[in-house]
C-alpha cells in the first residue's frame, strides 16, 4: 500500500506540516490587512473629510510663511476618530512637503450638517515644537451665551467676638 522506496517508520517522529488552507492562513490575512488599508487609506483621501483639511493646510498663510509653498499633503498616522456629543469629530496628520521645508500639520474637524469644519489645527515648526494654526473657540459660559449657574459663595465668617442687635 506504501508507494515502493518509502519507508514508513512510526517510531520516527517528524514535523507537523499543515495541509490545505490553514498552511495559507497567515499569509492570506496579511493580504487582507494590506488590502483593507489601502482601500481605507484611498476611502479617506477621497472623501469631503481629506479635501477640507488639506485645503485649510494649502490655503494657510502661516505654514506657507514658514515652509514655502505646499508641493504635498499626505495622509499620515495618527488618524483618530471619536463621537462626542453624537457629532463625529475626526483628528487627521498631513505630512506637508513644502518648497523650503517640510512639515506635520494636524487639523481635527467636525460635522456640521452636511459639510465639515475645521475646528482646530495646529502644525510642527522647524524647532519641532507644537503652533497653532487657528484660535480656538471660546467656552460659550465665556461669550454669555450661557447662564453660570454655580451657587454663590459664601462669605467667610469674621473671627472674634460678634454684636447682635
Amino acid at each position: 500500500m506504501h508507494a515502493e522506496g518509502v519507508e514508513r517508520n512510526p517510531d520516527k517522529m517528524g514535523p507537523i506540516r499543515p495541509r490545505g488552507i490553514s498552511s495559507r492562513m497567515p499569509f492570506l490575512l496579511f493580504v487582507a490587512f494590506v488590502a483593507a488599508l489601502f482601500i481605507g487609506h484611498r476611502y479617506v483621501t477621497d472623501s469631503e473629510l481629506y479635501r477640507t483639511a488639506e485645503t485649510f493646510v494649502r490655503q494657510n498663510g502661516e505654514i506657507r510663511t514658514a515652509f514655502g509653498e505646499v508641493h504635498n499633503c499626505r495622509l499620515w498616522f495618527p488618524f483618530n476618530i471619536d463621537f462626542p456629543d453624537d457629532a463625529p469629530r475626526v483628528h487627521l496628520t498631513l505630512q506637508v512637503e513644502g518648497a523650503k521645508a517640510d512639515t506635520e500639520a494636524y487639523v481635527t474637524l467636525t460635522r456640521e450638517g452636511t459639510k465639515w469644519r475645521v475646528v482646530a489645527a495646529s502644525y510642527k515648526d522647524v524647532r519641532g515644537q507644537i503652533r497653532p494654526l487657528m484660535k480656538t473657540e471660546k467656552p460659550a459660559a465665556a461669550k454669555g451665551k450661557v447662564r453660570q449657574t454655580a451657587a454663590p459663595q459664601s462669605q467667610p465668617k469674621a473671627k472674634g467676638p460678634h454684636k447682635s442687635d
